[in-house]
């Protein structure tokens, strides 16, 4: 057997990784990776809600899609509560402090507490299974939405109100918008980042990215079709065929391009989801929000687990039926042994049953004799013409495989005469 061929890449990747480990066996090293990784999350975390903001209204206060919260749950699942500094910092560079330190330390709080528990819950509900790929995987992010959403939204909209930022009557609205916006940001974005960290670009070929392409396309002018302002709904087939034919990671990539445009189109006081007042639009697009998210992921995780029972029936049919065979080969041989056949026809059924089983090329059956040679009692060969012939002698003193199995005692391998 020869020796592996290491790529340059694989060896590259080794060496990170090994350089990687080797920082983290020192002290220095531990808490330098482990600064750096709360820095990124930090910054990760701030983008996601500086796009967020710009879909906010009260100052800011509301939105109705709340990135962060999605990437920030993921993040947290996928790297470790222990990062949680990242979505402090984040949050405070999010804060608006107009609003009065009090107000902004108080919806960080309840942000960061929201999303390290809903992390934690996830990760046991889960089994720390990140791709979604079961449909009682989905039903657990979606019980973790609501708990980071209401956890949030017990903060926030009262931080407001302790601040005088919003009126008493408004609570009501800003509350059940508020944990809207967060459920909404983590079943729309905390599954693209799940799914494809967990199984990245492996078993996509050619053929899926044109086809992906092509669907998102199809998507963005769908969405932004005149018509759709009577049936909002017409993007629908589009998001069931990315879940039936790509995956989760279709299912959740398209679904986040479809709801960040009806969003935006409802934040720029356009598409089917404009009511009469700004807080009836929201509630309809965070409607549609949820029932786009759900019904494609569900639909995903459906498709995965029946395509894994396929599989797995596929394989246990395939495994029952070599079983099945073997039986036959060992039945027919024993059926020979009994009716006391001569041993040449023994050697050669056990030969072709040998070969047929284990869908061998050829077989061969020897007996060792005195002087250093094995005789040939038994061949098979699928090509009709055996290699070695019965009644074939080999020499023991070369260095094959009889000579060794001879040796040894034991079975042997060679790769090449």
């Amino acid at each position: 057997m020869g020796a592996p061929v290491v790529t340059r890449a694989n060896q590259s990747r080794h060496d990170v990784r090994g350089r990687v480990a080797a920082l983290r066996r020192t002290s220095y090293g531990a808490h330098a990776l482990y600064a750096t990784s709360v820095a990124l999350v930090a910054l990760a975390y701030y983008l996601a809600g500086r796009i967020g903001l710009e879909l906010a209204y009260l100052d800011g206060a509301v939105a109705a899609l709340w990135p962060p919260a999605g990437l920030g749950l993921a993040l947290l699942f996928l790297g470790g509560l222990q990062l949680w500094p990242g979505i402090v910092v984040g949050d405070l560079l999010l804060g608006d402090f107009s609003t009065g330190l009090g107000t902004v330390l108080g919806q960080t709080l309840g942000n960061t507490l929201a999303l390290v528990i809903a992390a934690a819950l996830l990760r046991r509900l889960n089994a720390g299974r990140g791709d979604l790929a079961r449909v009682v995987d989905v039903l657990g992010l979606v019980a973790c939405a609501l708990v980071a959403a209401l956890v949030s939204a017990a903060f926030g909209p009262t931080s407001l109100r302790l601040g005088n930022a919003i009126a008493a009557d408004e609570l009501g609205r800003v509350f059940r918008t508020w944990t809207l916006g967060d459920a909404s940001g983590v079943l729309v974005v905390a599954p693209v980042v799940l799914t494809w960290a967990a199984t990245g670009i492996k078993g996509i070929h050619r053929r899926h990215l044109a086809e992906g392409a092509g669907l998102l396309v199809a998507i963005m002018v769908l969405v932004e079709l005149p018509p759709q302002r009577d049936v909002p709904y017409i993007v629908f087939p589009l998001l069931l065929w990315s879940a039936l034919r790509c995956g989760l990671r279709g299912a959740a990539t398209a679904t986040l391009v479809v709801c960040s445009i009806t969003v935006w189109n409802t934040a720029q006081e356009d598409g089917p989801f404009v009511r009469d007042s700004l807080t009836h639009s929201l509630l309809s697009t965070q409607l549609f929000i949820a029932v786009s998210a759900l019904t494609a992921l569900l639909l995903a995780a459906v498709t995965a687990e029946r395509t894994r029972a396929a599989r797995a029936l596929a394989a246990t049919e395939a495994t029952q039926r070599a079983l099945a065979d073997e039986q036959a080969a060992l039945r027919r041989v024993a059926t020979l042994v009994a009716g006391e056949a001569q041993p040449s026809n023994v050697f050669e059924q056990v030969t072709k049953e040998v070969g047929r089983s284990l869908a061998l090329p050829g077989v061969s059956v020897l007996q060792y004799a005195e002087g250093h040679t094995a005789t040939v009692v038994g061949a098979w060969s699928e090509h009709g013409t055996p290699l070695f012939p019965v009644g074939a002698t080999l020499d023991l003193d070369a260095d094959n495989v009889v000579a060794k199995v001879l040796r040894s005692g034991s079975a042997q391998r060679v790769d090449r005469y």
